[in-house]
């Protein structure tokens, strides 16, 4: 079964650079667009370690975590790019993982 992913990136060279890399894994419709104007005053996360997940209701508050900090982008520049692509199952945390390395981050509600 596959699972949808979103991905958010400062510069399409870093969405780019994810893009290839999971297209070593079973991937599918890997798309990076550039997002509107609006959407560069939103908060962002970075994707966590796995087992870490920010804006879940229980959870600790991902600042205490270190490199989860939220994305501001009056201070560490917008997110200009999204990336999204369908990943088969068995290598969704290979593909978050991957996502992280290059510098994703997602919303809290994600």
């Amino acid at each position: 079964m596959d699972q949808q992913i979103h991905a958010y990136f400062r510069t399409e060279d870093d969405a780019e650079s994810a893009r290839a890399r999971l297209e070593t894994l079973r991937t599918a419709d890997i798309q990076v667009e550039e997002m509107g104007e609006d959407a560069k005053t939103l908060t962002f996360f970075p994707i966590p370690v796995s087992g870490m997940t920010p804006g879940v209701a229980g959870t600790a508050d991902p600042a205490e975590f270190p490199g989860m900090a939220e994305a501001r982008p009056d201070q560490d520049g917008p997110m200009t790019q999204l990336l999204t692509a369908s990943v088969d199952e068995s290598d969704y945390a290979k593909a978050m993982n991957i996502l992280r390395e290059s510098g994703g981050h997602q919303k809290p509600d994600q």
